[in-house]
């Protein structure tokens, strides 16, 4: 996406009114609050556990290695760009 200054215009009137109080940003609401607000629904209820039992990380949920859980391959986060450890940066820079 390049940046225009209609963009920049855009941000600075957002930032404008969020100084102003005209705008709310909306508050994060991780996995199991979202779930308690839409109890019946299948895939919150599959993110909420997930990410409780991965300590409440979603890159714990993409790095997850219990094959043997019946939600492995439904899991949510597969997808997701998870963050270098420091022990891996160093083993790419060696090779």
């Amino acid at each position: 996406m390049a940046i225009t200054p209609k963009l920049l215009k855009a941000q600075a009137e957002y930032q404008r009114k969020l100084k102003a109080g005209l705008v709310k940003v909306p508050p994060y609401k991780d996995p199991i609050e979202r779930l308690k607000e839409k109890p019946m629904s299948r895939k919150l209820a599959i993110e909420a556990k997930c990410y409780d039992c991965c300590c409440f990380l979603k890159y714990e949920v993409a790095l997850c290695t219990a094959k043997n859980c019946p939600l492995y391959l439904l899991r949510p986060w597969q997808k997701m760009r998870v963050p270098k450890t420091y022990d891996e940066e160093k083993a790419n820079e060696t090779n």
